[in-house]
């Protein structure tokens, strides 16, 4: 079996059930590989319990962000969220010539985050 042939669940890839949000940016399609217009967000997560590895996860569409990237890079406290069929698998890059992980999301949601006692 080949690791793309892998499906990925987000506690596997978090190792946790909350992913702290980092950064939100624009995810834009592409055509005969140039740039199109903005087709969703990438939402850049830190996987905390997961060696702080940087996760970057696509969310096709335009509407139903809980948190704007204004909002979140003005928050004073750490912003959580959680992901709905989220998915993820690997695939190899002839660009770094090795095994890479994308994820994608249909929607995104904001959680409290749960405090270590």
């Amino acid at each position: 079996m080949k690791p793309n042939q892998l499906a990925i669940n987000e506690e596997a890839v978090f190792k946790s059930k909350q992913v702290r949000l980092i950064d939100i940016t624009p995810l834009h399609g592409y055509e005969n590989n140039v740039k199109t217009s903005q087709i969703g967000y990438n939402m850049v997560c830190l996987a905390e319990a997961n060696g702080f590895e940087k996760v970057t996860v696509k969310l096709e569409g335009l509407s139903n962000l809980p948190i704007t990237p204004e909002q979140l890079a003005s928050s004073k406290e750490p912003v959580y969220v959680n992901f709905i069929e989220f998915s993820a698998k690997y695939y190899f890059s002839n660009r770094s010539q090795s095994w890479e992980l994308t994820c994608k999301a249909s929607k995104v949601q904001l959680v409290k985050p749960v405090q270590n006692t």
